[in-house]
């Protein structure tokens, strides 16, 4: 049955599929029917001209890549106002995510975990996931980000039946000054103040450099939970010959969340029946926080021969830093009418890791038995060395909480 709001005419329904169905014929000069097809084409806001190396290595377009792509520009994480790799997550296709709390997640795709990383094509063992709390990482640093649905072990060792991440950095291609500035502000106390600046560094254009800088703080609807973080990108390119490139570059983060979770709320009481939490409720302390520092120098270089095959070498070095974790996990079967029942369980640690990746490839074409074939080798080197100090706990009795209501 119709709404009373609209009223069903016979007429002009009937007049309406005469008009849909009849055959739409493109007009010549003497207004005579002609064959020709009209073309339309349609141009996509967030779409790369780029072919890429994600899953084969090999720079296909994205139609000729053999797994679902989805690809995040540096446009759209700005339309958006996108700051951080989950939040990338959370407006691309296909991939989820699992938040532990609200500093550590991790993500999923085609119902698995998401194991490999790659930072501009280059395969790293450097977790994004649940331990490192890295999914909260900037990503203004990037110029896009790749997501392959599906195995990619051409490049990433042991296919894994998730997908791949690529984080693709911005590069210094600007021969001229440009470059934006923004200052924002926001709900909870939030603040933020971003630039990304590129020129020529010589006359001819041949030297070029870019700079990305962003500070941002702020609380959060939660209670106690607050959050700093810099971020610092520098890049300089260098045509050395017409076919020779160069790149250098940094990228610093450092991001200190205070007051943050470990572990989430009790959802049941001892009876079985649930907690209606408010939605500011926390159970961490004021002197918790995951402050992490991470920290990168890459250098590659690329150079085409005449025949169109392409070599490439790209170094990275890696520095990660968890300089002083300090957090209080809460547990335990919570008591509707005392609140009391609940253990808090506080944990402090301090590591770093460091890894250093060479990666050597060499692609491109040639034609056998009348067909033309792309080609492409390459070797991965990469050694890692993590430490990490754990503290115990001074009494291993349990620390009751006498009412966690109060």
């Amino acid at each position: 049955m119709l709404p009373s709001c609209f009223t069903y005419r016979p007429a002009a329904a009937a007049t309406l599929m005469l008009f849909s169905t009849m055959p739409v014929l493109a007009q010549t000069d003497n207004n005579e029917p002609s064959d020709e097809i009209e073309h339309i084409e349609v141009v996509g806001g967030y779409t790369v001209a780029e072919r890429i190396d994600t899953a084969t290595g090999l720079g296909l377009t994205l139609l000729e890549t053999p797994q679902s792509v989805s690809v995040i520009t540096a446009e759209r994480i700005q339309d958006q106002a996108l700051d951080t790799v989950i939040e990338v997550v959370q407006n691309t296709t296909g991939v989820s995510f699992r938040a532990l709390d609200n500093v550590r997640n991790t993500l999923q795709a085609r119902g698995f975990d998401i194991q490999s990383y790659q930072i501009d094509g280059v395969p790293l063992p450097w977790s994004l996931a649940a331990d490192s709390g890295e999914t909260i990482a900037d990503v203004i640093l990037y110029d896009r980000v790749e997501f392959v649905r599906g195995s990619t072990g051409l490049l990433t060792g042991v296919g894994d039946p998730s997908g791949s991440i690529n984080l693709v950095r911005k590069h210094a291609s600007s021969r001229d000054f440009s470059g934006t500035i923004s200052v924002a502000a926001g709900s909870w106390n939030n603040l933020e103040a971003t630039t990304d600046v590129s020129t020529g560094l010589n006359e001819a254009g041949t030297v070029r450099g870019r700079v990305v800088a962003k500070y941002e703080e702020g609380d959060s609807y939660l209670d106690i939970f607050s959050n700093r973080s810099s971020v610092l990108y520098g890049v300089i390119e260098g045509d050395i010959t017409d076919n020779t490139l160069l790149r250098a570059g940094l990228s610093y983060q450092h991001n200190v969340p205070e007051g943050n979770f470990w572990g989430g709320l009790t959802a049941l009481y001892s009876d079985g029946s649930p907690v209606d939490w408010d939605v500011s409720t926390s159970t961490s302390a004021s002197w918790t926080r995951w402050e992490t520092e991470n920290s990168n120098f890459f250098a590659n270089i690329a150079h085409t021969f005449d025949n169109g095959w392409e070599l490439q070498a790209n170094y990275n070095k890696l520095k990660y830093r968890k300089p002083n974790v300090r957090l209080l996990y809460v547990y335990g079967a919570l008591d509707k009418d005392t609140g009391s029942g609940l253990i808090a369980w506080p944990y402090r640690s301090a590591g770093e890791s460091d890894l250093d990746s060479l990666d050597i490839q060499l692609k491109g074409d040639y034609q056998l038995l009348g067909n033309l074939h792309e080609f492409v080798v390459g070797a991965l080197y990469s050694k890692q060395d993590a430490l990490v100090q754990v503290y115990d706990v001074i009494s291993s009795d349990p620390l009751p909480i006498d009412n966690i209501f109060t």
